[in-house]
């Protein structure tokens, strides 16, 4: 009995206990890399977030910009007063605010994009960790 206790320790337990082991370091690698995508779709997250500020600043910056270009055109609609230089000024302040928006909204949109695809890649990789 003995002889067959100790030939199932070296045929059985043993390679169990390695299984068991590598099971272990497999399972705490995994747990690492779904800690870290979670870590990088709070990221993510985090600029999004200040993207969004950052675009309703340049639209309420664009905003005021047409107010005031809408009220300076009520008071005096002349030639004269497209040709002169303080024209042009309003017209570029304008025209750089509405530049600013556009910029603005393309990085929400490329934020957006990101912290989709980090949300998707940490619940895909949060699905294997359970499967497995």
């Amino acid at each position: 009995l003995v002889g067959l206790a100790s030939a199932l320790t070296g045929n059985v337990l043993t390679p169990l206990e390695e299984m068991h082991k590598h099971l272990e370091r497999r399972h705490e690698r995994e747990k690492a890399a779904l800690r870290h995508m979670e870590q990088q779709e709070m990221a993510a997250a985090a600029a999004l977030e200040e993207s969004a500020r950052w675009k309703e600043r340049a639209t309420g910056e664009l905003q005021e910009q047409v107010r005031d270009q809408d009220d300076k055109g009520k008071s005096k609609r002349s030639l004269l007063r497209l040709l002169k230089p303080a024209f042009a000024k309003t017209e570029d302040r304008l025209q750089h605010a509405a530049n600013v928006q556009t910029a603005a909204v393309e990085e929400l949109a490329c934020r957006m994009d990101q912290v989709a695809e980090k949300r998707a890649s940490r619940d895909k990789g949060a699905q294997t960790h359970l499967g497995s």
